[in-house]
């Protein structure tokens, strides 16, 4: 009872529990909101984008994912509900996904238990060839 009660309360401030029981530190999030559109999956990305960058993996919804960084001014991405984010998430691999699609505090908001990425998206397109959006 108590165990249910804990992660109810973790759950309403967008803090969900993994396997075995622990609760989620900072960094460690789900992938969520993809079931929206129906694909219940999100692309993993090499930058901070879609339209400039290459598809690198999938990840599905609930799926658990370490977070290393967030950029702000990344690609814009709307959901399905409206809701628009330019906040993309670094993983720990070293690929990107929309903020929107992981369960962090808000879309559009930056999250303040993760480290801000160095550099911008404008800069990050230069480091790896491809031209200023």
């Amino acid at each position: 009872m108590a165990t249910t009660v804990v992660a109810e309360l973790l759950r309403r401030r967008g803090i969900y529990p993994l396997a075995g029981g622990r609760p989620a530190g900072p960094g460690s999030f789900r992938v969520a909101n993809t079931c929206l559109s129906g694909t219940c999956a999100i692309a993993e990305w090499s930058g901070p984008g879609r339209s400039n960058y290459d598809s690198v993996g999938a990840l599905h919804e609930g799926q658990p994912i370490d977070v290393v960084c967030q950029i702000q001014d990344g690609e814009a991405v709307t959901g399905a509900n409206g809701d628009t984010s330019e906040i993309w998430d670094e993983l720990d691999n070293g690929a990107f996904v929309a903020d929107y699609y992981v369960n962090t505090p808000g879309a559009g908001i930056l999250t303040s238990s993760i480290a801000r990425c160095q550099g911008s998206a404008q800069a990050h397109r230069s480091d790896i060839g491809l031209r200023p959006a």
